[in-house]
């Protein structure tokens, strides 16, 4: 179901999109699963790749999808039309590590609301800021991720979307369609 999501998305778009990941297994099969069903050029992370180069292949196939995972949710910056959409996969959650894990004792049952979810939003509040580089920037962001979506039950679901800096959100699709129209009208009228 995420892929025909995105699928829809990039339509939308005409890519120009970067897709966040948290695990290396998800990108890879979404990369899978989009070949030959959309109409853009493909690009993935992958280990002993330049990000300068890959950033800069991106940049100059303005019509061009990227998928990353880790340094991608902080680490690069695109101005401009060619980063229109930013879709986060699944929300970021912090991994086991032995610095998360302490925090996590120290707050015993509470370790979910008083450490994953705090953890969790600095790092989506880092990959959305991968589309805002500039004043001038505009775009859609697409969490597709179902625990923050009008039907979940998630005890941080409204802490996240408080936290974020998004001026309106939706889960209709035409609603988007019209927001990005009004975008592209724009860049063009200031060209």
């Amino acid at each position: 179901a995420g892929v025909q999501e995105i699928i829809r998305l990039l339509r939308l778009t005409e890519g120009k999109t970067l897709i966040l990941f948290t695990a290396k297994t998800d990108m890879r099969e979404v990369f899978q699963l989009l070949q030959g069903k959309v109409p853009y050029q493909l690009m993935m992370q992958k280990e002993g790749d330049s990000q300068k180069e890959v950033l800069d292949k991106f940049k100059s196939n303005i019509n061009s999808v990227l998928l990353g995972t880790g340094s991608y949710w902080e680490g690069i910056s695109v101005e401009g039309m060619a980063l229109s959409s930013v879709i986060i996969f699944k929300l970021p959650f912090p991994v086991p590590e032995p610095i998360i894990d302490y925090k996590c004792s120290l707050s015993g049952d509470k370790h979910l609301m008083e450490v994953l979810v705090p953890e969790m939003v600095i790092k989506l509040k880092q990959g959305i800021g991968r589309l805002i580089r500039s004043e001038s920037d505009k775009g859609i962001v697409s969490i597709i991720d179902s625990r923050v979506g009008k039907t979940s039950k998630a005890p941080y679901k409204q802490i996240i979307w408080e936290s974020l800096p998004i001026k309106s959100k939706t889960n209709k699709i035409e609603k988007i369609a019209a927001f990005y129209s009004q975008v592209v009208e724009q860049q063009k009228e200031e060209k």
